[in-house]
């Protein structure tokens, strides 16, 4: 099959995959058919309020409210986001900023002004922890921000980021439960391994079961104790020692979850329109994860072994260890990386964020195949100069092999394909 009509039909792919989790596609059929726990309720109360906070607030809250009416709403959602009629707030991701932490202040506000009677519908996506902030006692915005960095560079899951994440907070790790009605219920758009609810957006209605020591031990195991503010390392061991409270622990107030998205979800689709555009499929059963140098090598061994027009179909989400001051992502890294092992080959392969965000970048992702080598060489391109100080996305842009779908208003972790 001619590489372009592979290139073509993994964007198709794509595009299918991600719109199959836009909460367009999945909330509007929800409040039809009103099954899962909390949501009848919600649509059958005269006093009822809508929370969509993260990267699909947006289109989340939009769904619901076209379909159905709220006594009062409120979304949090990154900036910059795409045009809408309603109000909103705004903070930053992946690092929050002074609009974070305004806009975390408002909706404190809100839910306290909340009547206890009523009921709330909250739909939780990711980026959630960067817009949610407001540090415990005696740490800064600044000293946030700088390990935030730290960690995000530090090639940390983003179960163990959020886990220091929420022992600096007092809205993160199962905090908000306690401010808001009883009679809530959370929706969640999963964009983490395994589903975990009390890592997704850094749980803030979910009880944490982790602590102040693993935060700490995290900190360490990526050698970034030392660097971290004063302030960080006081605040964890004033938690070790008792003097700042531990996060909610499971077994306190509990409000309902419902994971609605999932990179299961999208994975699941991508191979329906595989199929229907003829391809035979194989896919991994699990979302995988680990560091972009070792995950690379052992996705291109499963390639080597499919046979002729087939798609493969992975999902999860990698880490990479930032080491230069280029341009580009975690996805169009992978990319980079397969592009060398690849070569010469007949196969085609594409690495893709679900939100349509890869890294400081302006892309979702990458695309490749066994000619794209030789391209860059005829260009002039340094592929070892471009891993080596992560400049992926200069790379792929100046062969046009990026793939930019901007803001999707959706995530759900990422989308490893390829094509024989």
């Amino acid at each position: 099959m001619p590489d372009a009509k592979r290139s073509q039909d993994l964007l198709q792919i794509i595009r299918y995959s991600i719109d199959s989790v836009s909460p367009s596609v999945i909330l509007p059929g929800l409040l039809k058919k009103p099954t899962i726990p909390g949501v009848g309720e919600w649509l059958q109360s005269s006093e009822r309020y809508l929370l969509t906070i993260g990267k699909a607030s947006i289109s989340s809250a939009e769904a619901i409210l076209s379909n159905s009416q709220a006594t009062g709403h409120f979304i949090l959602a990154p900036k910059p986001s795409t045009n809408s009629s309603m109000n909103i707030h705004y903070g930053s991701h992946p690092v929050p900023d002074e609009d974070s932490l305004q806009s975390t202040a408002e909706l404190v506000s809100w839910l306290r002004e909340i009547p206890q009677t009523s009921h709330l519908l909250v739909v939780l996506s990711g980026g959630s922890s960067a817009l949610l902030v407001s540090p415990i006692t005696r740490v800064s915005l600044s000293a946030k921000q700088k390990v935030n960095e730290l960690l995000i560079r530090s090639g940390a899951s983003i179960h163990e980021i959020n886990c220091v994440r929420k022992h600096l907070s007092r809205v993160k790790g199962g905090h908000l439960a306690n401010i808001v009605p009883q009679n809530s219920t959370v929706l969640v758009i999963s964009d983490v391994i395994g589903d975990d609810l009390s890592t997704i957006g850094s749980g803030p209605f979910y009880p944490d079961p982790t602590t102040f020591l693993e935060a700490e031990n995290i900190l360490r195991r990526y050698e970034i104790w030392d660097a971290v503010p004063a302030e960080i390392r006081t605040a964890i061991d004033s938690g070790e020692s008792g003097n700042i409270p531990e996060t909610p622990k499971p077994g306190t107030k509990t409000i309902p979850h419902t994971i609605i998205a999932s990179n299961d979800l999208a994975r699941e689709a991508a191979a329906r329109k595989a199929t229907e555009l003829g391809y035979a499929v194989k896919t991994f059963s699990r979302p995988i994860q680990g560091l972009v140098e070792d995950v690379g090598p052992n996705l291109v061994s499963f390639l080597r072994q499919l046979m002729p027009n087939t798609a493969m179909i992975v999902g999860g989400e990698i880490t990479v260890r930032v080491k230069g001051s280029g341009v580009g992502g975690r996805n169009q890294h992978l990319a980079l990386i397969i592009t060398e092992i690849i070569a010469g080959g007949d196969a085609t392969f594409a690495a893709v964020g679900t939100d349509g965000i890869d890294g400081i970048s302006p892309a979702a992702g990458a695309w490749t195949d066994g000619k794209t080598l030789s391209r860059a060489m005829r260009k002039g391109l340094d592929i070892n100069l471009a891993i080596e100080s992560f400049d992926s996305y200069n790379f792929f842009h100046t062969l046009e092999q990026t793939i930019e779908t901007g803001p999707t208003g959706t995530n759900v972790m990422d989308l490893y394909l390829a094509l024989t």
